[in-house]
């Protein structure tokens, strides 16, 4: 989704916070990068989306002279960290002045659904492939370099209306969401419209996506031995195998076999990459790596912003959210 809201100017302040006190005893309006100069080589990421930097500032003394810098030059919406890599030294300070897209959004409760729309997940850097939601819905800054695959739309599989409104007890359902493997920022969103005091509005049901790098056992993975019985395994659940030759972290993609227990080798074999087939060559279980989003494949409904532990032990963002539109609504 691309918006036509109005660009607005945004500041980053790099140094240490005694640095900064000093500079600007009555205070400074700019948003703090939480990263400490000290003469090393450190990969400062900006707050928000740059669209084009505008200026940079820098300063050795306190804030007694200021200088034109080239830091962040040349980051702007192509550019797929978001961030710029230098070496200052202790006691420097930064301030960098860019353009950014206003954020569109507000926090809204459940409301209304006059028209329910598709789900969208995006983690790409590009305005054009919808790397604004990111930053609007969870105040992140989404860096995965391809437009291909980096912006996904899919249907609702499953939802029910109550009282008019989206149902928070059942949520909203569907199938799981391919988008190419990133440790960027991501967020996947449900759109509707509804209206708020005769205005129409455009509403997100959101929920962040993070890439998990580690296997957490005990959270996602049920532990199994090699001797249990295919048929016992539900499809698109993680199992870990605890000993024999087949022993690992799987997802289970077929259990129709009967009679058939994993570890025998009349029924089974692994094939190069690790996952364990059928004899036939079908796909029974399939390796995991130890990388993917912890999602359940669901929205849980909720006003505002909230915060929730997703099936890989990650905590993440979710709510609702709205945009005004310029039209009006009166009802029936």
């Amino acid at each position: 989704m691309t918006s036509k809201s109005s660009n607005s100017t945004w500041t980053d302040i790099i140094g240490s916070p005694a640095n900064i006190a000093a500079s600007f005893p009555d205070g400074v309006e700019g948003q703090w990068i939480p990263q400490i100069p000290d003469g090393t080589s450190q990969n400062f990421k900006f707050n928000r989306k740059v669209l084009s930097r505008l200026q940079s500032l820098s300063s050795d003394n306190n804030g007694d002279a200021w200088n034109s810098s080239t830091f962040g030059s040349l980051v702007d919406n192509g550019s797929s960290l978001n961030s710029h890599t230098s070496s200052p030294p202790s006691g420097q300070i930064y301030l960098v002045h860019y353009a950014t897209q206003a954020n569109f959004t507000k926090d809204a409760v459940n409301s209304e659904v006059l028209h329910l729309g598709d789900i969208t997940m995006t983690n790409g850097r590009y305005i054009e492939q919808g790397g604004m939601m990111t930053s609007n819905l969870i105040g992140k800054v989404s860096t995965y370099p391809y437009g291909d695959g980096s912006n996904v739309t899919i249907p609702v599989e499953q939802h029910r209306i109550r009282d008019n409104s989206l149902d928070s007890w059942l949520g909203v359902h569907h199938k799981n969401i391919m988008v190419n493997n990133s440790q960027s920022a991501a967020v996947k969103y449900l759109t509707y419209l509804s209206h708020d005091d005769g205005q129409l509005t455009l509403n997100f049901v959101y929920k962040e996506m993070a890439w998990d790098t580690m296997v957490d056992e005990g959270l996602e993975f049920i532990d199994i031995v090699s001797a249990t019985a295919l048929t016992s395994l539900t499809v698109d659940n993680y199992y870990h195998i605890t000993a024999g030759s087949y022993a690992g972290y799987y997802q289970c993609v077929d259990n129709t076999i009967t009679s058939a227990q994993i570890g025998s080798t009349i029924w089974f074999y692994q094939d190069s990459n690790g996952s364990i087939r059928c004899q036939d060559g079908s796909l029974a279980l399939e390796l995991w790596d130890g990388n993917g989003f912890g999602d359940n494949n669901q929205f849980e409904i909720a006003d505002n912003q909230n915060t929730l532990t997703d099936d890989n032990g990650n905590s993440v963002l979710y709510g609702t959210a709205r945009a005004a539109l310029p039209y009006f609504y009166v009802g029936e």
